[in-house]
């Protein structure tokens, strides 16, 4: 009768110490994540190749990309938003072509990491829009600027 009382006892101590630690609130680090594509609407876009375009065809974009649809993305202007198939994989990319400007405003915590890349894509489409006279020496120039 005695190992009854106590092995109920340890169980009731053990279920309050689950449900007790279970139910804190754990202090998560204030970091936040701040994707520019998650965020581009047409008032982000200071000038790009495509505000004249009536109609825009695939032969604008990378030959291996695909407008985003997914349900959550939001608005997608121009078909900025793309899907680019790189290898086996699918990057998710916010295009830019030559001549394009973003504009975006956030507030960025103290202690985060403002993280991005860019890349270059080059295919049969992207050679129809470049010049024989356009040299390679010329190169390709990122400028991106963070400030208050």
């Amino acid at each position: 009768m005695k190992y009854k009382k106590f092995s109920f006892l340890i169980f009731c101590l053990a279920v309050f110490v689950l449900v007790s630690t279970g139910c804190k609130k754990t202090q998560t680090p204030e970091f936040k994540v701040y994707r520019f594509i998650d965020h581009l609407e047409k008032a982000n876009i200071i000038t790009s190749p495509f505000k004249q375009t009536e109609i825009l065809t695939n032969d604008l974009f990378p030959i291996k990309s695909a407008p985003m649809n997914d349900l959550g993305i939001g608005e997608n202007p121009y078909q900025l938003k793309r899907k680019l198939r790189q290898g086996s994989g699918v990057v998710s990319t916010l295009f830019a072509p030559p001549e394009t400007h973003y504009r975006f405003e956030t507030e960025i915590p103290e202690g985060s990491i403002f993280e991005f890349s860019i890349g270059i894509t080059k295919d049969e489409n992207s050679a129809k829009k470049t010049s024989p006279a356009d040299s390679q020496e010329d190169g390709v120039g990122f400028l991106v600027t963070v400030g208050k």
